[in-house]
């Protein structure tokens, strides 16, 4: 969960801070166009770890004294901390953004009150729902967060029109689904008379993936999302180049 997370949330908000802070940037054009890209990557990222935690788990741990058992408890997990990784990826941008305003007391605040919220939700689930309540404590924090810092920003810079970014959300979300059921589908077809060693396991982790990605960027083309076609441009002009 900690990889897309850096590979996503992290390196988007990198790049824009610089954007964030100059005055010869579209603040507004900026936040939204961030934040619309991180949510079209980092949504299909939470719905395949999400889906496909079992197999992933199975591929990178499952040997040696970890055994079944212990890939079944650590896929749960996996599947709980997956749930909010969008929102962590999305609050990056945000931060930032409060960031190049001048702004670091606002982050400070919501900050805080979340690890409060997150205390509570771990005392409160951790009894029925063990280690994965922890994990699923942390994607709600992640999710309050990112509900919080949005309603700032928009208070604080009425100005600036978010709502391209709500719909990029609810169109990702949708692919996504589909996506998932596709890779879940490829997953279940997998042939468990392959048996267990590296060989089936790299296959059951990577075809699913490798099938739903396709699902997706199919999907996105098809809603006329302008991030898949700013992708598939950007492809072409590498290929000309």
């Amino acid at each position: 969960t900690q990889l897309p997370l850096a590979l996503i949330g992290t390196a988007v908000a990198t790049a824009v801070f610089p954007l964030f802070a100059s005055p010869k940037e579209d603040f507004g054009d900026v936040l939204r166009k961030s934040l619309r890209l991180v949510a079209f990557v980092s949504i299909p990222a939470t719905v395949g770890l999400m889906v496909l935690a079992a197999p992933i788990v199975d591929l990178l741990f499952r040997h040696g004294t970890f055994g079944p058992a212990d890939a079944v408890r650590t896929a749960g997990v996996v599947t709980f901390y997956s749930a909010g990784l969008w929102c962590y990826c999305a609050n990056q941008i945000q931060v930032r953004a409060f960031y190049a305003r001048k702004d670091t007391l606002t982050p400070v605040k919501v900050s805080a009150t979340m690890v409060l919220l997150n205390l509570a939700l771990n005392l409160a689930l951790v009894g029925p729902l063990q280690e994965r309540g922890i994990a699923l404590a942390n994607s709600v924090t992640g999710f309050a967060s990112f509900l919080a810092l949005n309603l700032l920003l928009r208070k604080r810079h009425g100005e600036v029109d978010l709502r391209p970014v709500y719909g990029t959300l609810v169109r990702s979300l949708l692919a996504a689904a589909v996506m998932g059921a596709a890779a879940w589908g490829a997953w279940r077809l997998m042939p468990a008379a392959w048996g267990d060693t590296i060989g089936p396991k790299h296959a059951r982790a990577l075809v699913p993936v490798g099938a739903g990605v396709a699902v997706y960027l199919l999907l996105a083309r098809l809603l006329r999302m302008d991030e898949a076609r700013l992708l598939f441009r950007r492809r072409k002009d590498d290929e000309h180049r």
